[in-house]
């Protein structure tokens, strides 16, 4: 079998450490900053509690370490995978205790770091992947981050340095979140550990707020906590003694396309390859391993490859509807289909408006923060599926529509932006000014947005799922004055689209500029751009956040073979002609995986995983909406007349309403959980 192959050749390269030891979990951890008076050290009872509120993170085993002096605090739940030996418990320290880390990830590139690691002098007391960011770090420093290869949160505690440096992988598969508390600088896998610090507050951050109504999940470095950040993906950040701190991006999924490029037939046969080496990399683990099956094309060619590689049947889980008039986004047929085909063991849930309104006021407390996305519930329903049939470990299709671009609204832009550049791209400014004024009086928001930007030479592509476009939210709620909310934002939004004031002032590392514009036109960047400010924008802060708030809420990790790094950088080569072609979305990776699927299912229409807000918000579930949203939003300085023309709007326009309804329903929840009136 292929899987026991590429098992056998790492062991043979290293027998002691051919499987690493991924440490899924919550970490967390507190430095207190020097005091003139001295101050009083650390309260190992703070530490253990901020750490076992995630004890749904790591529920095997729980450690912590408070330095000598009471000043650094570290501590780490264990979500165990493949093994718990006390060589490989955490908080780890190197050898003479100098340097310690507490780490959430697993490292797939451990063995062959751990043998150019032993072979400049590094000794291992464990077969632990963390250990082996313990030794990178003390041979190249922050430096060693360009050398691992995986999902990661760490923090790395220097004590000659007197530093404290976090990272956070390269698509933001891992959460971690800091702020600063007191004297205290603290940090977690959740904001609900970091509430516990006696100095937290609960203050909602209305530069977030702006922003999660538009994109569904607080941009990065924002949460909707004032004073709470969470580290961007692909960043790392490093605190010095006297409280200064900065974070630096290390890498970007922006690759220049290949030219001169290779035709579909090749570069399907490099996709194919790379993903199966992707997916037997994610097989490592002692504990029953399975696939989260749709029945789309992703997660299908997940069940295919893994199926090559195991010798016995994949455990399969998938998540369907009660209701009949929700079958036209129920794929659950297809999943049997593809389970029957390759012989999967195979499990189902079926879900209702009924279990989502048992699971609703539990869903902000899992998620720290409001996750606009419907897809939150039923991905908890199939993760707590898969635990309560003893698996631990799932491989998922995230990833896989952005980087290949399988979304119809992608092409729904590009043929935007072409109507937008045949008539604005010769015209003078001052017609450019007088159509974008006109529109606003005579079009739709969101039709007068999309002109205005383009006349503005603003980018006219933010994300693939937006709630509120800017020019409507100003009705519903009175936003203030928006003051700079720390020495990583300021926000001054007059005369300026709030939402590029806040990415060219939160991002300067992400290179705004790179967004899609009305220049650009029918240019083949113009979707390479998209796909790069998704990847940076709502895959690491909303979908990927979804996916391990969801399953970890579960005690089960998961794994997204379609976001390695290599598969990344691939994608991000090839033309944007090879990716929709022919009007057909992810045409390269389709062609790939004709040799294991199917053609009908390859190339059947896309229905989307549970179909989306205008799926999941039932007539039970509005009617819930409506009174949360009422009894939750408007104390707090929401205008009563603009939610109840949005709902009269949504029930006469057939539901073209439903993502707004569900971000503000999301919100109202958030709001009861976490700040109440």
């Amino acid at each position: 079998m292929v899987g026991r192959e590429a098992r056998a050749r790492i062991a043979a390269a290293s027998p002691a450490c051919y499987r690493p030891l991924p440490a899924m979990c919550g970490i967390v951890g507190i430095w207190r900053m020097p005091s003139a008076t001295g101050g009083t050290p650390l309260d190992p009872r703070l530490l253990d509690r901020m750490r076992d509120a995630m004890l749904h993170r790591g529920p095997d085993a729980g450690g912590s370490w408070i330095s000598p002096e009471g000043a650094v605090g570290l501590a780490h739940r264990r979500l165990s995978i493949v093994d718990l030996s006390e060589a490989a418990g955490q908080p780890m320290a190197n050898e003479d205790g100098s340097v310690r880390i507490t780490y959430n990830g697993e490292i797939y590139n451990h063995a062959t770091l751990r043998l150019d690691l032993e072979r400049l002098g590094h000794r291992y007391r464990s077969r632990s992947d963390t250990e082996t960011i313990l030794h990178a770090y003390e041979e190249w420093g922050p430096a060693c981050l360009a050398r691992l290869h995986g999902m990661f949160a760490f923090a790395v505690w220097d004590a000659p340095r007197r530093r404290l440096w976090l990272a956070r992988d390269r698509m933001g598969k891992k959460p971690l979140y800091f702020a600063k508390l007191g004297r205290d600088f603290v940090f977690a896998s959740e904001i609900k550990a970091l509430l516990l610090h006696p100095e937290a507050r609960k203050t909602v951050c209305e530069e977030a707020l702006w922003h999660q109504t538009s994109f569904a999940a607080a941009p990065a470095p924002l949460t909707l906590f004032e004073g709470v950040f969470k580290l961007p993906p692909s960043c790392h950040l490093t605190i010095e003694e006297n409280g200064v701190w900065s974070f630096v991006e290390y890498w970007r999924p922006w690759q220049p396309t290949d030219h001169p490029a290779k035709d579909m037939e090749d570069y399907a046969a490099d996709v194919r390859r790379v993903l199966k080496t992707s997916v037997e990399r994610r097989l490592m683990s002692d504990v029953p391993f399975g696939v989260f099956l749709s029945g789309g094309v992703d997660s299908s060619a997940n069940v295919a490859l893994m199926s090559r590689a195991r010798e016995r049947p994949v455990d399969t889980f998938s998540v369907g509807f009660e209701d009949r008039a929700q079958a036209p986004h129920d794929e659950i047929h297809h999943a049997r289909r593809v389970a029957a085909l390759f012989k999967t063991n195979h499990h189902e849930v079926l879900v209702n408006d009924r279990s989502f309104l048992d699971f609703a006021d539990e869903l902000p407390w899992h998620q720290d923060e409001p996750l606009a996305d419907p897809v939150c519930f039923p991905l908890h329903a199939v993760a707590k599926l898969a635990r309560q049939n003893g698996t631990i470990v799932v491989q998922v299709g995230e990833g896989s529509d952005e980087i290949f671009a399988g979304y119809d609204i992608y092409q729904n832009y590009l043929r935007r932006a072409r109507t937008y550049w045949r008539h604005f791209q010769a015209a003078p400014r001052w017609m450019q000014k007088s159509a974008a004024h006109l529109a606003r009086s005579l079009l739709g928001a969101r039709t007068a947005t999309h002109v205005s930007r383009a006349a503005g030479g603003e980018p006219v592509f933010l994300s693939a799922a937006l709630g509120f476009y800017d020019g409507e939210k100003h009705g519903l709620r009175a936003w203030p004055h928006l003051p700079p909310s720390s020495n990583l934002s300021a926000a001054a939004y007059e005369g300026e689209n709030p939402a590029f004031a806040m990415l060219r002032r939160n991002f300067p590392e992400a290179r705004v500029e790179s967004l899609p514009r009305l220049e650009d036109g029918p240019h083949p960047e113009f979707l390479k751009k998209m796909i790069h400010w998704e990847c940076r924008q709502r895959l690491g802060e909303l979908l990927l956040m979804r996916l391990d708030k969801m399953t970890m809420a579960a005690s089960v990790e998961g794994r997204a073979p379609f976001l390695d790094t290599e598969l990344v950088e691939l994608a991000m080569r090839i033309p944007s002609a090879l990716k929709i072609a022919g009007g057909i979305g992810k045409a390269v990776l389709k062609k790939a995986v004709e040799p294991l699927l199917p053609h009908d299912l390859v190339y059947r229409r896309k229905v989307g995983f549970c179909g989306g807000s205008g799926n999941m918000l039932t007539p039970r579930i509005l009617d819930f909406a409506e009174e949360r949203i009422r009894a939750d939003l408007l104390p707090r300085g929401w205008r009563r007349r603009a939610l109840e023309r949005l709902f009269a709007d949504h029930r006469s326009h057939r539901g073209e309403f439903s993502f707004q309804i569900w971000t503000l329903m999301n919100l109202a929840l958030w709001y009861r959980r976490w700040t109440p009136a």
